[in-house]
């Protein structure tokens, strides 16, 4: 099976998500399930990765093994298609997308440990400092949209080119006025455009923003809401290490998530990302699958 996540990894990097997802199917496996088995990286795979200046000056190059790196990591590389592809495996995601890679770690009796820290070393251990050095606009504010919200917005990025810092900032307070206006249109209309920063995370959980957003929003805008929600149920105890060969990461780092509207919980599926074993096509993963496929047909870099 190695062969196949090798070729997966390499279409997660550099094609679109209906590609994937027709790969996945041609080999007869069910897309849902294949891609929640990669959510962290089971197997050795190598990229060649470049470490960028703020100017997008190459700082250095280096070839780096992916192995317990979480699957989205090589989709916040693709070139082309970051954006689309991102949003595409938000949900098969093992931890939350505002972890860094600073945030994981392996158990120190694995084999694979120095390994381990020297890959982290060589990559772009920030998903949004990637995206800054690398060009990727849309992929920043979808990214610094899932910051929780803080009293001056930005404070914690310190590599931030200063007058982005200070447009991205004005955005996030413009943005916040306009949800606490309730201005739903204009904040819908900043998520359709990519330009929302303020956190998509309160947004979430108003009740009667996403009933807004699910009766008048495109198929864009309800992915990203779908996402928002998802995300949710992570834990944000920042001050804990992930140890991503741990088999039960995804069932620790999620928690119960609390109706806005009932006390009544939703129970957590058990884990299986690293169950390489049992890969039976399911046709309701598929359907699934192929509908965010839709959703995703018209999305942009």
């Amino acid at each position: 099976m190695s062969v196949f996540y090798k070729k997966l990894l390499n279409k997660i990097k550099n094609d679109r998500p209906a590609d994937v997802s027709s790969f996945i199917e041609s080999n007869s496996l069910d897309v849902v399930q294949t891609l929640e088995k990669i959510a962290i990286i089971p197997i050795n795979y190598t990229t060649k990765i470049l470490l960028k200046e703020e100017d997008g000056s190459v700082k250095q190059e280096n070839d780096v093994n992916l192995r317990y790196f979480p699957s989205i990591y090589t989709a916040v590389l693709n070139e082309e298609h970051s954006l689309e592809m991102v949003m595409w495996l938000h949900k098969h995601t093992a931890t939350s997308i505002t972890r860094g890679l600073i945030d994981y770690t392996v158990d120190r009796s694995n084999g694979y440990y120095e390994e381990f820290l020297k890959a982290q070393e060589n990559a772009n251990f920030d998903y949004i400092t990637h995206a800054i050095t690398n060009d990727k606009p849309l992929l920043l504010n979808y990214l610094l949209s899932f910051i929780s919200v803080q009293e001056n917005a930005f404070e914690d990025f310190d590599g931030f080119i200063v007058d982005l810092k200070v447009q991205k900032e004005s955005d996030f307070k413009q943005q916040k006025l306009l949800f606490e206006s309730k201005n739903y249109e204009a904040l819908m209309g900043a998520i359709e455009n990519s330009t929302l920063v303020y956190s998509v995370l309160e947004l979430a959980k108003d009740d009667a923003f996403v009933k807004f957003c699910q009766a008048n929003g495109s198929d864009f805008v309800k992915l990203y809401m779908d996402n928002a929600k998802y995300e949710l149920g992570f834990s944000k105890d920042g001050e804990r290490k992930v140890k991503v060969d741990d088999p039960k990461v995804k069932f620790k780092c999620r928690r119960p998530i609390v109706s806005h509207t009932t006390t009544q919980k939703t129970p957590l599926k058990a884990n299986s990302m690293f169950d390489l074993s049992s890969m039976a096509s399911v046709a309701g993963g598929v359907a699934v699958a192929g509908l965010a496929a839709y959703y995703l047909s018209s999305m942009r870099k």
